[in-house]
């Protein structure tokens, strides 16, 4: 009885043992990953822990701007850099700070700055600077 109950164990942990390490291995294959789930793993290269252990955005330097606007539009830092808003200041820290890439950083603060502007002089609503930072 102790044997038998013994065996089932053994043979059930080892039956485990494969089945999770086969669904692991279905999961990281390509030709079973969706679109959404290939395009994570691309953005995933895209970012670095900094000195401090802050998120860090980089970029290759053949990457084209649209390119890299679609990778900030879906990275985690973009929802934080909205989440600043209206604190113009602290936006363009947060840029400077957790973006690595000089032509992109230059780009997207010139932007932030002529929404800054419109909005502080009243050319645009809360709602349409909130909208057009979302679109950077």
């Amino acid at each position: 009885m102790k044997q038998g109950m013994i065996i089932f164990i053994a043979v059930g942990v080892i039956g485990s043992y494969f089945l999770i390490s086969f669904l692991n291995k279905m999961q990281r294959t390509d030709s079973l990953s969706t679109d959404d789930t290939r395009q994570e793993r691309s953005d995933l290269t895209h970012y670095r822990k900094d000195v401090i252990g802050q998120t860090v955005l980089t970029f290759n330097s053949n990457e084209s701007y649209d390119k890299k606007l679609e990778i900030w539009k879906r990275s985690p830092l973009h929802q934080e850099y909205l989440d600043l808003f209206p604190n113009f200041m602290a936006m363009k820290a947060f840029v400077d700070d957790r973006i690595t890439d000089a032509s992109f950083k230059g780009e997207l603060l010139k932007k932030i700055d002529k929404i800054e502007s419109d909005f502080f002089s009243g050319s645009i609503s809360n709602i349409e600077a909130r909208e057009k930072l979302k679109e950077l």
